[in-house]
């Protein structure tokens, strides 16, 4: 008897330490993958820098701007900036750089739209490093340039929802 106690015992502990672990929250696999698409010299400034902002572009170019009779914009790769976030809480920039790992994909549209109508930007500064991120969620496209070279790749419109939460903050009193 004193033995099948024992065993039910044992039995119920495992069961309830396997039903345990099935309930941790689980790290987002579509994160991990995102996270490990970006090139390591690009993700190593954007998740390290010492400035991190966020951007609200003017999806014309300068020079169309300027056809159009348009102010001048301060630019931003050629894009005029409307709005600047300095983001310097750490969880913050945590939830935005999720937002943009879970975006990227491996998504092959069979070419690009060619629209490219940027209108978010991300300048992240680590020392004399620089890594900037144009991005346009109409066609799917991110053009991130660093010292070194330049990348593109592709998004999903996920973290759109994030950047704009965090612009429409900042615009708030």
């Amino acid at each position: 008897m004193r033995v099948r106690v024992v065993s039910a015992t044992i039995a119920l502990a495992v069961l309830a330490l396997t039903l345990w672990v099935i309930a941790q929250p689980q790290p987002d696999s579509s994160i991990a993958k995102g996270r490990g698409s970006i090139p390591s010299d690009l993700r190593k400034v954007l998740e390290s820098g010492d400035i991190f902002l966020l951007l609200q572009l003017d999806p014309l170019r300068s020079a169309m701007r300027a056809e159009a009779g348009l102010p001048p914009l301060r630019l931003f790769h050629d894009y005029g900036i409307i709005q600047t976030v300095p983001i310097t809480n750490q969880a913050d920039r945590r939830r935005i750089l999720d937002a943009l790992y879970k975006g990227v994909t491996d998504l092959d549209f069979g070419g690009y739209m060619k629209c490219f109508n940027p209108r978010h930007g991300i300048s992240v500064t680590l020392s004399n490093q620089v890594a900037d991120l144009v991005v346009c969620f109409e066609c799917y496209q991110v053009h991130a340039f660093s010292a070194h070279t330049n990348y593109q790749w592709t998004t999903l419109d996920a973290p759109q929802s994030t950047f704009n939460a965090y612009l429409q903050k900042a615009r708030q009193p």
